[in-house]
């Protein structure tokens, strides 16, 4: 049964409910005990205006009894508020908890105070029906409680309901602590009026509802703070892109003719970095130099094996000798074009081909990622991709030429530069000195498959360098990665091995017969040694490679221990670095030889086109091989002019000689 016990109203801090007849004032001039009450079987918040009229009799009952019974003593201002807020045992609840309220009921005898509570207790009436209120909490929202400021004394409105006349109902066994609640108590403002509906709500204790609203908010905080940092992430994102396809002034129109002769746009801008001479060649010669076959331990003892060099190349001497005619060169490992000091302001048409060329690697490289996959590749698969993407930045430079100023300054101060290069000693192979030089026949295949448009998407990965260097083979890059193996060493390696012996002729034809090989590096006697198997087309190009390879080997010193032996379909060859001295010819022409065999076959090419007919891989075999079986006369002497310009005027007989070899290799299937 519920206990409407706890009810009370300290000094003057009750106000009037809307249901109260009396209007007198509120204040306690004595508090007289009273017996206990129980809610009758109306609703808990409907039975105020019984008590007030109760109270009222109760009062002046009580008036009228005191008066007779003690005439001198002071009479007990008995108040509504103070009968509503009476407790089972009001003598001893209010003395103990605020003494002052039994003091002015000091002077009545027992006898006249045990009447008093008497009669008060028999004008209480009784309960209708007793309604167990235990529920109660079950459908009172815990938060259902009165704001604090409802019973401040300076609001009479008396359509306030006073909190003293609110029943406090059990609270439930969850509550938590009544402090924990009247912190998060709520404050009304005069006037506004509290809804007494009660909502139907769960049982639950007020930190347990706190939780997952917190829950809930952190939740909605977390995403709009996301939400939030995305946006300005994407504007970020935006703003720098756009910020990084600003070019400095002096170079940017360079970049829109790089991009509108590729056909392709850039990402970003490429940094652009000036470096003292020494540290630009130095870069330079590391860059050139990771296309040279390597053994395990990245030195160069095959190559001394095979006599290709006689000493390890070192990086600055590379670069001094290269960066001579070289000013601009795009290093993929950090994506930034370098240029030594003094060549900051493009002044000179030499100059500025030399950003042509880098910025042309650099948007290919943006296309294709081909630094990202050398690091996969055979040596003889970078020799042919690196050797592809430079001659498409000389493709560039020979399609600025095109422009007569531009040209007619190019000449000038490419001839200087070359002519500046001589004079500095070179120590090492020519053979390397090739490697390095092959962007100049590249260019001219690249610009032979443009007569048919040149697109980016067609130059792929190729399987070896002599897809690439062998203009019979039509330029293969296969569409799918690149398939061989890591120890493959190439078409360019073995013509320099034969070019010594045999000359750049037949060297020449023993390598263009090249279908593959497979290297190991090993050790003798404290010696460095290699052990080589070499494939062919086909078995007379086998049998012919052993015969050159035997003839070569003759040549090499006794220590060496070279020996050549052909094994089923491939050659063997085995050779370690010879005691004795053996100097490398410096002057030999073997790069020089071998490029200008290609760019004679690529300027054939182009002829054949011309009239008409298509550049197709069998028609390219057909012509290639014709060439180089038959020769072709009046060619040579033509070349010098035919490679500045395909328009360039030819002889009669010359002109009838390719009328026929284009009809002839046309139908070719």
């Amino acid at each position: 049964m519920s206990d409407l016990s706890e009810l009370t109203t300290e000094g003057d801090d009750a106000t009037h409910g809307p249901n109260d007849v009396n209007t007198e004032p509120t204040g306690l001039t004595a508090r007289p005990p009273a017996t206990p009450r129980k809610p009758t079987s109306h609703a808990p918040f409907d039975f105020s205006l019984k008590l007030d009229l109760q109270a009222t009799s109760l009062r002046d009952r009580v008036r009228a009894r005191v008066e007779s019974s003690v005439a001198p003593a002071p009479k007990p201002d008995i108040t509504p508020a103070a009968v509503a807020d009476t407790t089972p045992s009001i003598t001893d609840e209010w003395s103990a908890s605020d003494p002052t309220h039994i003091e002015p009921f000091a002077h009545l005898e027992p006898v006249q105070i045990e009447l008093f509570v008497a009669e008060q207790a028999a004008a209480v009436e009784a309960p209708e029906q007793v309604l167990d209120l235990s529920s109660i909490p079950q459908m009172v929202p815990v938060d259902a409680v009165m704001p604090a400021m409802v019973t401040t004394p300076d609001m009479r409105d008396s359509s306030f309901v006073s909190r003293a006349a609110l029943p406090v109902l059990p609270k439930p066994v969850a509550r938590q602590t009544s402090e924990e609640t009247s912190n998060v108590e709520p404050r009304m403002a005069p006037g506004l009026r509290l809804p007494l509906q009660p909502t139907p709500v769960a049982a639950t204790s007020r930190s347990d509802d706190r939780k997952p609203r917190l829950l809930k908010k952190a939740l909605v905080l977390v995403i709009i703070l996301g939400l939030l940092g995305g946006a300005g992430y994407v504007l970020l994102q935006k703003r720098s892109e756009s910020q990084a396809k600003v070019w400095p002034s002096e170079v940017a129109p360079l970049a829109t003719f790089v991009e509108s002769t590729l056909g392709h746009s850039f990402n970003h801008a490429v940094p652009i970095s000036s470096l003292p001479q020494a540290e630009y060649e130095a870069k330079l010669g590391i860059y050139l130099l990771d296309r040279v076959p390597q053994d395990e331990s990245g030195g160069f003892s095959g190559l001394r094996a095979l006599g290709l060099i006689d000493s390890d190349p070192s990086a600055a001497e590379v670069g001094q000798f290269i960066g001579a005619t070289r000013v601009a060169f795009y290093d993929p490992t950090t994506q930034t074009i370098y240029r030594p000091t003094g060549a900051d302001a493009v002044n000179d048409a030499e100059a500025e081909a030399g950003i042509l060329a880098s910025m042309s690697a650099a948007l290919f490289d943006q296309f294709k990622n081909w630094g990202g996959a050398l690091a996969t590749m055979s040596p003889s698969q970078r020799i042919g991709y690196l050797s592809m993407v430079e001659g498409l930045g000389s493709y560039v430079i020979r399609e600025k030429l095109r422009d007569a100023a531009f040209a007619a300054a190019y000449t000038t101060a490419h001839s200087a530069r070359v002519a500046r290069q001589a004079t500095v000693v070179s120590t090492f192979s020519p053979w390397v000195v090739g490697l390095f030089e092959m962007p100049t026949p590249t260019s001219l295949a690249l610009l032979t498959r443009a007569l048919d448009g040149l697109s980016l998407e067609e130059l792929n990965a190729p399987t070896s360098d002599a897809a690439v260097l062998d203009s019979a083979r039509g330029f293969q890059t296969p569409v799918t990665g690149p398939t061989a193996e890591l120890s493959t060493v190439g078409m360019y390696f073995w013509y320099g091995v034969l070019y010594p012996a045999l000359g750049s002729d037949a060297a020449f034809s023993l390598a263009s017969a090249w279908s593959g090989d497979s290297v190991s590096y090993t050790s003798a006697a404290g010696r460095d040694c290699i052990r080589a198997s070499v494939a062919t087309r086909d078995a007379a190009s086998l049998a012919a490679l052993v015969g050159g390879l035997n003839t070569w080997a003759l040549t090499r010193p006794a220590s060496s221990s070279t020996t050549v032996a052909a094994r089923g379909t491939v050659a063997v060859v085995n050779a370690c670095e010879p005691v004795e001295l053996a100097p490398i010819d410096l002057a030999s022409k073997v790069g020089v030889e071998f490029h200008a065999r290609l760019s004679t076959e690529q300027v054939l090419l182009q002829q054949l086109n011309r009239l008409k007919m298509p550049l197709t891989a069998p028609t390219i075999a057909c012509a290639v091989n014709s060439y180089r079986t038959d020769g072709l006369g009046g060619l040579d002497e033509a070349l010098p002019a035919l490679s500045v310009s395909m328009t360039a005027e030819v002889s009669a007989e010359l002109g009838k000689t390719l009328q026929d070899l284009a009809g002839f290799c046309s139908s070719a299937r």
